[in-house]
């Protein structure tokens, strides 16, 4: 088991109300993002919610740009809603994953931006270094933004394997051109270094600035030795019915 399902609102607002994603139970892990189309702005999270290490990352060139990612251990009584509290309005979502090492879910996290407007069509690469444990989720996450109201396409990167979109959300006109997606490659076989994972973002004859996160989720470990059902022989079942 791995990506649950996700929940996400694309009509742009300062006190972001996100559903609790569909099905999400205790020890699944939640992630969280939100963009906003402005810089030196702050975020509070709601309660258990821990900022990924080098967010916010903000970005200017094109016309200013904050970006939030976070996660979660889902306890025990979840709320039916988070709200994501900014000053700016923002959109985002929320995803849950289960079957992940619910005390300690992060293998492997790492941040970048592209630091300067970007033409049409962008690449969107992280280079997260190497991760740990076999069986994990890669997981990417990254917001554009657009310097005018046309919506952007998103393909997945498909290195180190193929990433499946689970959310795309276009926040154009309420959201001020706005993007984010988020998109996994689930139980990747093998650690180490995946190298430079890549997408790609498009929008004709536009500019993008653009941030991107990269999480490696834990597998859960796994439950005790497997038992073994011992069938005797036809000649020991022959003694035990002659005694």
């Amino acid at each position: 088991m791995a990506f649950r399902s996700v929940a996400s609102n694309v009509t742009a607002a300062s006190s972001l109300v996100v559903t609790k994603p569909a099905g999400a139970v205790q020890d699944d892990i939640l992630i969280a993002c939100k963009v906003i189309d402005n810089t030196g702005d702050t975020i509070t999270w709601p309660t258990g919610f821990v900022g990924l290490t080098g967010t916010p990352i903000t970005t200017s060139s094109v016309d200013g740009q904050q970006f939030w990612v976070a996660y979660k251990i889902a306890g025990g009584s979840e709320p039916a809603n988070y709200t994501l509290q900014t000053a700016n309005n923002g959109i985002g979502f929320i995803a849950a994953y289960s079957g992940r090492d619910p005390v300690s879910p992060i293998d492997r996290q790492n941040v970048n931006n592209s630091g300067s407007g970007a033409a049409s069509p962008w690449t969107v690469s992280i280079t997260p270094g190497s991760v740990t444990n076999t069986g994990c989720d890669l997981i990417v996450i990254w917001g554009d933004d657009v310097n005018g109201g046309v919506d952007v396409t998103h393909t997945m990167p498909s290195v180190p394997g193929t990433f499946t979109s689970r959310a795309d959300l276009n926040g154009a006109g309420a959201a001020n051109f706005m993007n984010c997606v988020i998109g996994d490659l689930e139980n990747w076989g093998s650690s180490g270094a995946p190298g430079v994972i890549a997408g790609v973002g498009t929008s004709a004859g536009r500019t993008a600035d653009w941030a991107v996160a990269f999480i490696a989720l834990k597998p859960a470990a796994g439950g005790g030795a497997a038992s073994s059902l011992i069938v005797p022989s036809r000649a020991s079942m022959g003694a035990l019915l002659q005694m």
